[in-house]
């Protein structure tokens, strides 16, 4: 055949290199290639509502080296990323700012995840960050085949206490969004994972729309809205023609409004000016001994030709649980989007 000499002459090559050794055996899988991301936090796709100071990945197995490469929305690396594995977890420290989006990838793996520090994200001293790591079970303990001790002391009568305390589960933000409008300005923002939205227009001088776990939970809140203690969002939007209902002119200030609106028996523990969707926002840390609450409410101006919408938004929750949810309200506030 015309090809043979062709056959002869690769096959000459190959007993050559293999000869000196120059062809190699295939380079055997890696078990960091396997390696797949558990949960993390924050969760992939977050909105975050505190700068964070450390990102944990939890991985399927123990990686066999930790290079992690953050990046923001345009490609580029930060530097001075640190990183560090304790079993499978693994622990990202870098200069996270606010205002981006970043990329935590750990190299060589199709291990990442993506979420954006909102542009008004809080610095704290300890950030708390919503996982979406399953819980974990405790292995059962077997039997042993030990006799069982029969007890000596007498039994005392007085009952057994039964735990009542519950560990607070923060509620993430759901992909669910509820659009309204503050005046003549359209907006959405997206409800707290498995929460319903329930309308009311008796509650308040204005329609509100609360934000509970269930429609039990809301409609108890708007009936007594101090006997709830759970983590509830409520909103309600009003404009500058409006004003005059508080005791106001049209022509109020942000900051008379909030005056104007809070609760006589409310600490305002801090009271701050930031941006909301763009917008000027007064923003108030307060705390009710009366309800045994805390909380953050803004006040959202949005000002265009005719007349200023605002947006009143609230989250609370009982004073002992209220920092398992802070960030969690925060990251719904830093969803509120205006509609074009």
């Amino acid at each position: 055949m015309e090809d043979f000499p062709v056959r002869t002459l690769v096959s000459s090559i190959l007993v050559s290199l293999l000869a000196f050794g120059l062809i190699f055996a295939a380079t055997p899988v890696s078990a960091q290639d396997d390696l797949a991301l558990v949960c993390s936090a924050p969760v992939d796709g977050a909105i975050l509502g505190v700068v964070p100071t450390t990102v944990t990945l939890t991985l399927s197995a123990e990686p066999e080296t930790v290079a992690v490469t953050v990046s923001d929305a345009d490609g580029n690396a930060l530097e001075g990323v640190e990183a560090s594995a304790d079993g499978a977890v693994v622990t990202v420290a870098a200069a996270f700012e606010a205002g981006v989006t970043y990329t935590v990838s750990l190299d060589d793996t199709d291990v990442s995840i993506t979420f954006t520090v909102a542009e008004n994200a809080l610095v704290v001293d300890e950030p708390q960050l919503v996982n979406d790591c399953p819980a974990v079970e405790e292995p059962a303990v077997e039997a042993t085949e030990e006799p069982m001790v029969e007890a000596t002391e007498e039994a005392t009568e007085e009952p057994m206490v039964e735990a009542t305390e519950e560990v607070a589960e923060v509620a993430v933000l759901s992909e669910e969004v509820y659009e309204d409008s503050a005046g003549n300005i359209d907006f959405s923002v997206n409800l707290p994972a498995d929460y319903v939205a329930v309308e009311n227009t008796s509650f308040f001088l204005f329609p509100v729309v609360v934000m509970a776990a269930d429609e039990d939970t809301a409609n108890a809140y708007v009936s007594t809205p101090d006997s709830v203690d759970s983590y509830v969002v409520i909103y309600t939007t009003f404009t500058s023609e409006d004003l005059p209902a508080f005791g106001l002119t049209t022509e109020a200030t942000a900051e008379e409004i909030v005056s104007a609106l809070i609760r006589s028996d409310s600490e305002v523990l801090d009271q701050t000016m930031t941006e909301v969707a763009g917008a000027p926002a007064v923003r108030v840390r307060f705390t009710n001994e009366t309800s045994g609450k805390d909380g953050i409410f803004y006040v959202v101006s949005f000002a265009d030709e005719e007349a200023t919408g605002y947006l009143l938004i609230q989250g609370s929750a009982a004073s002992d649980s209220w920092s398992d949810y802070e960030s969690a309200f925060e990251a719904l506030v830093a969803s509120i989007t205006v509609l074009e």
